[in-house]
Parts: C-alpha cells; structure tokens; sequence
C-alpha cells in the first residue's frame, strides 16, 4: 500500500462543475492556501475561464450530459483509489458508497463528508421521483445514509439544522457557505429598478413567482428588470421563456445562466433588490439560503419567502423583508412602496445594515478558520 501523503487533500463531486463557488472558491483555495497540495475531481464547466491555484491540481470530468452519475462515481472511485493523499473530502450524496469503499480499502486514511443539504428532506421535494415510490425512496434513504456516513471520519454541515437528524456521528462541524467579501461595490446607479436572483434555478426556486412578480410590476412601471443568474434545466428554461414571450417581457427578463465568481459581483453591483422565492418545502424550512448572505455582502435589501426562520432573521438583522411568495400583487406592492417613497434611503438603509452584519458575523474568514481547525483535529486522530 502506498504511504499517505499527510499534507495532501482528494476533494471530489461527481455532480458540481469545478468552479462551484463552495468547493473551489471557498474550500479548495482555503485548504490550498494553508500548506495543502489539493487534488480536485469535478465537473468541467466549459463556459467558465478561470486559472488554477497554483496548489490545486484540477482533474475535470466530462459534462453531465456526456458522463453519467453513475459513471462519474466510478472514476472518482478509481482515482481515489490510485491517489496517495491521506484525505478525501466527498461533496455529494452519491459518493458515499464511494467513501464507504474507500475506507474499507484504506483504513489509514481521513474520509470526510460534507453535507450540502438535508438529503432525506429534499428528496421529498425532487419532481424526478414519481409520488408513488416517493415515501419508499426516502425510507430507503433513511436506513443506508446513517450507515455510510458512520464509515466517515469526520461530516461536515453546510447548516447547522442538519445535524439534529444525526446525533449519532462522532467528529462533525458547521462551515457555512458564506461569502467572501468582494469589498464595497462600486453601485451602477441607474434609472431601472432591477431585481437580481443567483443561484440554481428550479420550480421550488421560485422560477415561475419571479416572472409572475416582474408581470405584475411591468404593467405598473416600465423600467423594471429581472435578472436571473445561474443553471436552469433546459426543459423549464423552455418554459419560462415561453412565458415571457407570452407575457411581452423580454426586455424585462434576463437569463444569465453560470456565471463566474467574480462576475456575479458585477451583476448585484447593478441591482436593487436581491430575490429569494423559494417554496416552503421541508428541506428549506430550517435552512439559511446563500444567496443572502451574498446579498448582504453587496449591501442589497432583501425580499423572500415568508419562511419564519427567514422572516426572524431579515429583521433580526434589519436586512430586508418577506412576502408570501405566491402573492404576486401583494409583492409587487411592498417593492413599489419601498422603491417608490424613497429609493436612495429606505433601500439603501436595508442594503448597508445587511452588509454591516455580514462583516461582522457572517463571512467566509471565519468559516475558513473553522474548516481548518477540523482538517487539524483529523490530522490528529491520524497520526
């Protein structure tokens, strides 16, 4: 067996493109950045240019449409298997057979896990599994993933509501997906009211609420814009477009599809409010969206969903607002009111203390520290 390599980090997801702003940005620069030879397995995004940290080596798997899941799991097995690091930082459900494998075959080695959402919860919202074998899908769930991520040495939760459902695993922590600070936005003040959503863009996303909202607010104002930034699958892209043109929105609607890191910065430089509909599924319910902590951090009020966690926090922190997100009218209402009485105060006073309370609470520096304190404590039970 070959000797692990103790300063040598395998991070590998079988479903996001290398570039996914969690696992390149943020963890994989961080790890990279702080003595560590990273190696990452991820998608390729051919659409997006970025350089490689010169600490990371990028193994790029091919497109989804060109390489299956089961597949892809496959080859992150084998690479694992061939690779001499000593830790193996898995980012997706699907990959923990693959982490159970691995550490059946080396039992030196770390392997961590880390946990981007509720997976039993949020299979309970995919449309991809028929209702009727819904229940007996997550049951199943239920049974093995307790079991595979016992195998685990240590689990890492995107959230901290994640880890009520599993008391019983050993060496955990909580590193939430918070922004870096992109620094004080030069804003491009200009004459439309634009509205700006990042992030997947699915059905309990709120993709049909959001252009329901630009209808309505349309028919009372011209200069109004959506702006819509990250992947949407291609059937509902269809959809949404045809609604568009059915409604006469298209110089008010804008699908940008992934953008880079750095570019979606520019995009919220331009923006009013930041957008967050989502639907109140259980796998949402206890959960902080990122893209709040984004809009914060580009000092842009927020509307959301009336999620109560959701509605206690915009006014814990003075950040912004909620609605009920299928109550268009009612939405349109609360943005005209807000915008209309006083645009360069109210909003701007929503925007600044939601930025003030991200730098002081809620910033990717203090996640970094805490994500390597874990990799510390996993070097420890190591040696």
């Amino acid at each position: 067996m070959k000797t692990l390599n103790p300063k040598k980090i395998l991070i590998a997801s079988s479903v996001h493109v290398w570039l996914d702003t969690r696992i390149y940005f943020k963890e994989a620069i961080s790890l990279a950045e702080n003595g560590f030879e990273v190696v990452l397995i991820a998608r390729d995004g051919a659409d997006l240019k970025e350089a490689v940290h010169r600490n990371i080596t990028l193994v790029k798997l091919p497109g989804m449409s060109e390489l299956s899941r089961v597949k892809a799991c496959r080859q992150i097995y084998k690479l694992a298997l061939d690779s001499d690091a000593m830790y193996y930082h898995f980012h997706d459900p699907e990959l923990l057979p693959v982490a159970w494998l691995l550490k059946k075959r080396k039992k030196q080695a770390r392997v961590i896990f880390d946990m981007h959402e509720n997976f039993p919860k949020a299979l309970l919202s995919k449309d991809w599994i028929k209702s009727p074998i819904r229940k007996m899908v997550v049951g199943t769930v239920r049974v093995l993933e307790p079991r595979l991520l016992a195998a685990c040495d240590g689990v890492i939760f995107a959230e901290e509501s994640y880890k009520k459902d599993y008391p019983f695993l050993r060496r955990t922590v909580d590193v939430y997906n918070l922004p870096h600070d992109p620094g004080e936005l030069a804003r491009e003040h200009g004459a439309d009211l634009v509205l700006t959503y990042v992030g997947g863009i699915t059905k309990i996303r709120g993709a049909m609420e959001m252009l329901a909202l630009v209808k309505v607010l349309q028919q009372r104002m011209t200069n109004v814009k959506l702006q819509l930034i990250g992947p949407i699958a291609p059937a509902l892209k269809l959809e949404m477009m045809a609604y568009v043109e059915e409604q006469r929105l298209e110089r008010h609607v804008c699908f940008y599809d992934r953008l880079s890191y750095e570019k979606i910065w520019t995009e919220l430089a331009k923006t009013t409010i930041g957008l967050c509909l989502l639907h109140p599924v259980p796998n949402y319910m206890e959960s902080m969206p990122t893209k709040f902590y984004e809009y914060m951090a580009a000092a842009l009020p927020i509307l959301s969903s009336d999620i109560p966690l959701w509605t206690w926090f915009l006014s814990e922190n003075e950040a912004g607002w909620t609605a009920d997100p299928f109550d268009s009218q009612m939405m349109a209402d609360d943005i005209l009111e807000v915008y209309k009485a006083a645009p360069s105060s109210r909003i701007a006073k929503m925007g600044w203390r939601g930025r003030d309370a991200f730098l002081k609470k809620y910033n990717w520096q203090q996640e970094e520290r805490k994500l390597l304190d874990f990799y510390e404590a996993m070097r420890v039970v190591a040696e």
